[in-house]
């Protein structure tokens, strides 16, 4: 076997090996305490955002943008929240 071959079988060898261990640290558990100020304003967001396209109105309203309106969103609740 050529010396390429051979070390790529131990590179997988061991990649199996480590993956197959257990964990040194527990799984981190999240709980759901219910809905928060951002969870509301998210939904709240999308449903507004999330509008059928419309004849008349702005631009904005004729060809809505789905990712780039979230992401503002997602902006000004980052700003309300800590501001």
């Amino acid at each position: 076997m050529s010396c390429l071959r051979i070390v790529t079988l131990s590179c997988v060898l061991f990649g199996m090996v480590g993956c197959a261990s257990t964990p040194a640290v527990a799984p981190v558990r999240i709980v759901d305490r219910g809905a928060n100020a951002v969870s509301v304003w998210g939904e709240r967001g999308a449903a507004t955002i999330n509008q059928a396209a419309s004849a008349v109105g702005t631009p904005q309203e004729r060809r809505p943008i789905y990712l780039l309106d979230m992401a503002t969103l997602h902006l000004a609740i980052h700003e309300a929240a800590l501001g």
